[in-house]
């Protein structure tokens, strides 16, 4: 009896059976963490938005109607490039005024859209909105996340070297957008054709001049 004192008590069947599970358990989660902290880091790094000097990543994307095409052969100019979704109120604004500003500039820069909406719904939005520009497919966000978007509108200058200008995220008016092109092509309004815009100046007026 002195013996099985000392001892001290045994453990049941039933306690062995809960403490195993929960000691593997707390070993796979302690191998676990480094892991994770190490996928978010490089999430982290991936899903930066490409800024200045940054090269244009090689994606594939196919055009509506036509056959895939590499992104990074189309910069072979200046390009002003637009990320955006039909079903995004503000990308529909963005949308507009990127139409616009592909008409006052088409003899300087090449401007394209990439959207993130399936083919027919693009279609019928470009349609409806009378957009005239290039538009390439993402449906798997391959583009979107070689460039690091995380919120869509966003606008991006792509130098001839196929090297990152500028990026914005979110939406801009029609007059910001003009002043921030004009600076990237690096010329004055009299020397592109395009008068600087007046605060009066209306839409209507707008589209006139770039017809």
């Amino acid at each position: 009896m002195h013996e099985l004192q000392k001892r001290g008590p045994t453990k049941t069947v039933t306690q062995q059976s809960i403490e195993r599970p929960v000691a593997a358990a707390a070993l796979v989660a302690t191998l676990l963490v480094p892991v994770l902290f190490i996928i978010v880091l490089q999430r982290a790094s991936f899903n930066r938005q490409l800024k200045t000097g940054d090269p244009v990543p090689v994606v594939t994307l196919t055009e509506l109607g036509a056959d895939p095409i590499s992104l990074a052969r189309l910069a072979s100019g200046k390009m002003v490039l637009l990320f955006f979704s039909v079903d995004c109120p503000r990308c529909q604004r963005e949308m507009a005024n990127f139409s616009r500003m592909a008409r006052l500039f088409t003899n300087e820069l090449t401007f394209l859209a990439i959207s993130s909406t399936g083919a027919q719904r693009t279609r019928r939005f470009l349609d409806s909105s009378h957009t005239t520009v290039h538009v390439l497919l993402d449906l798997e966000g391959k583009a979107r996340w070689s460039f690091g978007v995380l919120e869509v509108p966003a606008l991006f200058l792509i130098s001839p070297g196929g090297l990152v200008e500028r990026s914005f995220s979110g939406e801009g008016s029609f007059e910001t957008r003009v002043q921030q092109i004009r600076a990237f092509v690096g010329q004055s309004g009299a020397s592109t054709g395009t008068p600087p815009l007046r605060k009066d100046q209306t839409e209507k007026e707008c589209k006139g001049r770039a017809l």
